[in-house]
């Protein structure tokens, strides 16, 4: 099946829609490769999560970099994931740039006041990734994934996401009928 870019950076790099047999190309690292072996259904889990119509994945030269996206906490809050694998560094600032400009647009363009990402807290290579993308720290939540670890809660706020949903709310109606609301 052929896979169309939503995305095309200079150095070859496509971001391309998800597809779920993507997880299964991507090829894990440490430690989603040490969290794999610990829970088989990691990536099952994973796919179950997924919202298809908001995750990508990330390809260079046919072969998946990484896979991510947000799935919807809340009508407004969105909580991001992501399945890098080994070689996303090599193509790190491709990624970043791309992966913000998305971020980018479910905050100013798609009503997410927040989105939040739960980041290995000993994994700093993914905590700097987050933090390139423009999310922050808020706290650690221990023992929180693999037996003992504990994640940094990270998240980005959106003024113009913020500016949205109080003007929805302002006008008596309910989420539900709120003619402002966007599905997703």
């Amino acid at each position: 099946m052929l896979d169309l870019p939503i995305l095309k950076m200079r150095d070859g790099l496509s971001v391309v829609k998800f597809q779920e047999r993507h997880l299964r190309q991507v090829e894990l690292r440490e430690p989603e490769l040490s969290w794999s072996r610990w829970d088989p259904e990691f990536l099952d889990n994973i796919a179950r999560m997924v919202d298809p119509d908001a995750s990508w994945t990330a390809v260079h030269r046919g072969k998946v970099l990484l896979c991510f996206g947000i799935r919807t906490m809340t009508r407004h809050v969105g909580e991001a994931w992501l399945l890098p694998g080994k070689d996303i560094q090599t193509h790190s600032i491709s990624v970043i740039r791309c992966a913000r400009k998305i971020f980018n647009d479910l905050l100013e363009n798609k009503g997410f006041c927040r989105i939040q990402v739960g980041v290995m807290a000993d994994n700093d290579i993914a905590l700097r990734f987050a933090k390139s993308m423009g999310f922050e720290v808020e706290g650690i939540m221990r023992n929180f994934g693999s037996p003992g670890a504990s994640c940094a809660l990270m998240s980005r706020i959106s003024d113009h996401g913020i500016s949205q949903a109080t003007a929805g709310a302002g006008t008596g109606s309910n989420a539900s009928s709120d003619s402002g609301a966007r599905s997703r």
